[in-house]
């Protein structure tokens, strides 16, 4: 398998015409940029899927401990405040 550097790459764009250069030069450019955002798009969605998790569980643990909270005082259910 050979193997070829940046220079290489490099030096073998520079014997192309001027027209060709920048076309190669452009598409790769958009692929950087659409790679980019889709790595972007990803980021942001594992984010809000973690914090989504991390709040859920959260209100769920508050809203047990209000629930805990409750005792039975005469047939009817009564909050003791929290202070």
């Amino acid at each position: 398998m050979k193997t070829t550097t940046v220079s290489q790459l490099v030096g073998d764009l520079s014997r192309f015409p001027d027209a060709e250069q920048w076309l190669i030069v452009a598409f790769a450019s958009l692929m950087v940029v659409a790679f980019t955002c889709w790595v972007g798009f990803a980021v942001v969605l594992v984010t809000r899927t973690v914090l989504s998790a991390v709040l859920g569980g959260l209100i769920y643990r508050l809203r047990s401990r209000r629930i805990h909270q409750r005792k039975l005082v005469g047939g009817g259910l009564v909050q003791h405040a929290t202070v």
